[in-house]
């Protein structure tokens, strides 16, 4: 509101008092008043309201174009710069090109006319001739520049915004061959043009930043591991394979029940809610599956896990079933949580139980290896090749 409005505002104002004085009536003069300077006020806030948002969004599109300008300066070389030492380079080396040249086809003609082939005068040629080439290649070099930096620019447009392009798409924007595009960008980011320009593994998709082209390497490496591990897998897959192969029927049979086991167990995990009952039954999914991995590579180990097959999983079963049904219960009694605490226990002594049954399976392979190491020991002793005999020596 500007001192106008204001101004007739007091006009006003100062009429509804004289006329309500004159008349003695004055019911509606403070109502009629505090509305107008209301109003007034309000107009005032609005306006505040809105410069200070215009104010606001000024100051962040500033900071907005002037962060943008900053990333453009460390990625880029300044274009103008360059662009405006080529034109000089143009514009001097066509000056004096022009001058030297025009100077050395007026004294070629000179020598022609008066027939003097002396050898200060052909020492003239020569050094006219020189300064005419140098002045030739710094108009050529100004050019080039000046071409690179109209191909830098349209680079830039298309990189603007990710910083990252594929080769293909880089050239059909800029209208070449994705080939002469692939080895300009390179010379350009040798030259310092692009100050953190990367190419990819297959030369496909240019990066004109670091931290883009760490995103790529990360995003790499992620790929790589898990071509690894789905390399692992299906190693482990074709290995199970041909383990069951091997397998008789009653093992197979075996196997077959407790992978029934297993997905029952997980199941019930799903259903069961609670971070804790969760972490007990997650443990027994994993160490019962080891369990049946360890007797499927080594049938003979077959024998060993009966009693978990007839016993403790059908027993670890019932418990979860029973554990279920006690914690869908609306009211939560003492009792109930009294026997949901009696499970939880059973389920930490089940695991132990789970945890030596699956050490037992590998003291075989613990026992082979341990006299395995102990062969090698006696055999570089009796080769004086021991810890002991490499002492002696150097004493």
């Amino acid at each position: 509101m500007d001192k106008k409005d204001w101004e007739n505002i007091g006009d006003s104002v100062k009429e509804l008092v004289e006329t309500a004085v004159s008349s003695q009536n004055f019911q509606k003069l403070n109502q009629t008043i505090s509305s107008m300077v209301g109003s007034a006020a309000d107009n005032i806030t609005g306006n505040i309201k809105r410069q200070v948002k215009y104010v606001r969004e000024e100051k962040e599109r500033k900071e907005l174009a002037y962060q943008k300008e900053m990333e453009k300066a460390r990625l880029y070389v300044n274009d103008k710069k360059v662009w405006n030492i080529g034109l000089a380079m143009t514009i001097v080396g066509g000056i004096l090109g022009g001058i030297f040249g025009f100077g050395l086809l007026s004294l070629i003609l000179w020598m022609m006319f008066w027939n003097m082939f002396e050898a200060g005068a052909m020492s003239g040629i020569v050094m006219m001739g020189m300064l005419t080439l140098i002045q030739i290649c710094l108009f050529a070099a100004g050019r080039k520049k000046m071409k690179g930096i109209n191909r830098f620019r349209k680079y830039l447009r298309k990189l603007q915004t990710a910083h990252y392009c594929n080769i293909e798409e880089l050239a059909a924007y800029a209208g070449q061959s994705a080939a002469y595009t692939r080895k300009d960008v390179q010379k350009m980011t040798e030259k310092g043009w692009f100050r953190e320009g990367h190419m990819d593994s297959k030369k496909t998709c240019f990066m004109a930043s670091d931290k883009v082209y760490h995103e790529y390497l990360e995003l790499q490496k992620q790929k790589q591991t898990m071509l690894e591990e789905e390399k692992i897998k299906v190693k482990s897959l074709e290995e199970q394979k041909q383990n069951q192969n091997n397998l008789t029927s009653e093992a197979k049979q075996i196997i077959c029940m407790g992978q029934d086991y297993i997905n029952e167990i997980r199941m019930w995990n799903d259903k069961i809610p609670g971070e804790e009952i969760s972490e007990k039954i997650s443990r027994m999914e994993f160490l019962v599956r080891r369990i049946f991995e360890r007797v499927e590579k080594r049938p003979e180990q077959m024998e060993d896990i009966r009693k978990l097959l007839k016993y403790y999983l059908p027993t670890t079963v019932k418990l979860l079933q029973a554990y279920d049904e006690l914690d869908k219960q609306e009211i939560a009694t003492e009792t109930i949580e009294k026997s949901k605490k009696e499970i939880e226990g059973t389920l930490d002594t089940l695991n132990q139980a789970f945890e030596k049954m699956l050490d037992s399976l590998f003291q075989d392979t613990a026992w082979d290896v341990s006299s395995d190491i102990s062969v090698l020991h006696a055999m570089l002793a009796r080769e004086g090749l021991g810890k002991r005999d490499f002492a002696e020596r150097k004493e």
